[in-house]
Parts: C-alpha cells; structure tokens; sequence
C-alpha cells in the first residue's frame, strides 16, 4: 500500500505571489465563490486571476473538469502564473482518482482493450500533474510545497526514488517543511527503509508535535520492528488524539479522518480483543466520513478493507480490495495479498 499524505493546494492567501482577497473562500462558501467569480469574468473574461480562483473554488468543491479548465484558460492568458500549474496538477491527481472509482462501477462491462486504454490514460493523468509540477517548479524554483506536490505524484506511480529526490530538495529549501519529512517518511516506509522512515516522522514531530501524521507515520514503521510494538503502540493512541483534536478544529477534511481511521485501526491491531471492536468502529465511523467527503477517494477502499479483515469479515473485504486491484493492477504494491499477509504476520507476534 503507497502511503503518502496530502497535496498542499495554493490557496488564495498563500504566498507573496499569491495574495488575493477572498473572504468567500476563507469561509467555505465555495459554491457563492464561483457565483460571484461569474460575474467578475462575465466583465471580464481575461481576468486570470479571477480565473484563477474560480478553478479554486472548483477544486475544493470537487469540480474537477471545471477546475482544470479555468486553470488551464488563466495559463493560456498568463503562462508564468506558477500557483496555477500546480493547483491543475493537484486536480489532475485527484481526477485520475475519480476517473478509477467511476470505471469501477462498470469495469466487468471492459474488454481488454478497452480496460488498457482507460489504463493508459489513468497514468497520463498522473503524468501531465508531473509536468505541471515541473512547469511551476521551473518558473519559482524556491516554493518547497511544489517539490513535495511532484514527490507526492510520483508516489501515486511508486516511484518512490524519484518523490525522495523532490522531498529531498523540499527540505534544502526549506528546513522546516513538515509536508516534505512527512511524504519522505512515508516514501522510506513504502521502500521498508524503517530507521530512515523514523528519523523522518521525528523530524516531523520535532516541528510540530500536534500534527497526528507524524505519530502516526512512526508508529507503522516502528510497527514492523518486532522489538517497538509498545512504542508503536504509544504511538497510535497518541496520533488518534491529535488526529480527533485536528478534525475537530477542520471537520470536512477526509484526508485527516482517513488518516485517524488509519491510527484507530493500527491500535486495534496491538490492543486486546475487548478495546478492539470499539476502535475498528471507530475507524468505520471515520471512513465513512471520509467516503461522504470525497466519494472518488479511492485509499478509503484500501482502509476499509484492512479494517473489515480485523474485524473479521474477511469475504466483504475483498470487494474493497477489488475496486483497488482492477484499478491499478500494474501496481503490485496495491495486490490485496499485500493487505492481509503483513496484519496476519504481526498478529502471530503479538
């Protein structure tokens, strides 16, 4: 399973090149955003920053073909407009996750002609987001949140040397990136480089110990270490606290209830039978959230069936991991075999 946390989207008050004044934004009121975002381009249809942050308020919204468009007008208009490329690169990778879910709903209807087409332009996806990247990093080479974007990109394709190289270059711009330690520790996780996976989600924790990912990151990799389940253990009932304390203040963020899911689940997994059942409902409760959030997040699949194996319902589970392996079968790294053999084997350590 590629483990990797969220792109970071160039928000409107993001950056010296990008301040822009949008209280509707700054409020979630997305959908009142693009109304009035209508109208500035309706008297203007070559505003690129008002093209700019329709597409921003598309993207939070889930709008993803709207959101590549305007876009991709504002770099037709302006092509040096660096948050533009990556927020369309960002869209990007979340289209060619709703492009999966949706093709899944249909997928034993394929030929296999027409599976590897769809195949093919699943990764192209990921592959123009790289480019976008690339463009943005070409033009402002010193925003270290575009390297971690294309790190977390090539993640998506499991080239995991290549998001290492970006993540690397992240923290030489800038020493304190969390989002860069934390996408690097995942990277190492997913590599089984357990001592350089910790030393990132220290770092991590060092720069910030309220943010749960960090706790959560190093309680996996001490995980596989037989002789760290109890500091894994420590861990996870730290990252699930942070992780409640962060929805709490951010509700309708799914990738944080994914990730709170994510530490229910891995404490359940070093906890006695009693406290286990209550923590993988949790964890149920949580992805159900994330799934009523972003329908098309295809790693609330890959969680979900991981949760149900421990609770049990190991024939439900594999529907879930169906939807991943008929996704991208080409990644090996995503077989469900690869779900249930490493719970399996660190349940006969306990």
């Amino acid at each position: 399973m590629i483990l990797y946390s969220e792109a970071i989207v160039f928000d409107p008050h993001d950056y010296s090149f990008s301040h822009r004044d949008n209280s509707l934004m700054n409020s979630n009121l997305f959908a009142q955003a693009i109304q009035y975002h209508d109208q500035e381009i309706e008297l203007d249809p070559k505003s690129t920053l008002a093209l700019f942050n329709r597409g921003n308020a598309f993207l939070k919204q889930n709008h993803l073909e709207q959101a590549v468009r305007d876009f991709t007008q504002a770099i037709a208009l302006d092509a040096s407009q660096v948050e533009a490329f990556n927020n369309r690169g960002i869209a990007l990778i979340k289209y060619h996750q709703l492009a999966q879910a949706i093709g899944d709903l249909n997928r034993s209807e394929e030929h296999t002609s027409e599976l590897q087409s769809r195949q093919y332009l699943l990764q192209n996806q990921l592959e123009n987001s790289i480019n976008d990247f690339s463009q943005a990093i070409a033009l402002y080479a010193t925003v270290p949140d575009v390297l971690v974007n294309r790190g977390i990109a090539f993640m998506k394709l499991n080239r995991l040397d290549r998001a290492i190289d970006d993540f690397n270059q992240a923290i030489e711009l800038f020493s304190e990136s969390i989002e860069a330690f934390i996408n690097r520790g995942f990277a190492h996780l997913n590599k089984n480089q357990l001592d350089r996976a910790i030393d990132d989600f220290n770092q991590a924790i060092a720069i910030n110990g309220n943010d749960g990912r960090g706790w959560l990151g190093r309680g996996m990799a001490r995980a596989r270490h037989q002789e760290y389940l109890q500091q894994a253990k420590r861990d996870f009932a730290r990252a699930q606290y942070l992780l409640s304390e962060q929805i709490s203040s951010n509700p309708p963020n799914a990738w944080l209830r994914l990730h709170n899911a994510q530490a229910h689940r891995c404490l359940a997994l070093l906890s006695p039978a009693g406290i286990r059942a209550a923590l993988l409902d949790q964890a149920s409760s949580e992805l159900v959230q994330a799934q009523v959030l972003n329908p098309a997040f295809l790693e609330t699949s890959i969680e979900r069936g991981l949760v149900r194996v421990l609770s049990g319902f190991i024939d439900h589970s594999w529907e879930n991991f169906e939807v991943v392996t008929a996704s991208i079968p080409q990644r090996t790294c995503l077989s469900a075999e690869s779900f249930v053999l490493p719970l399996a084997d660190c349940r006969r350590r306990l």
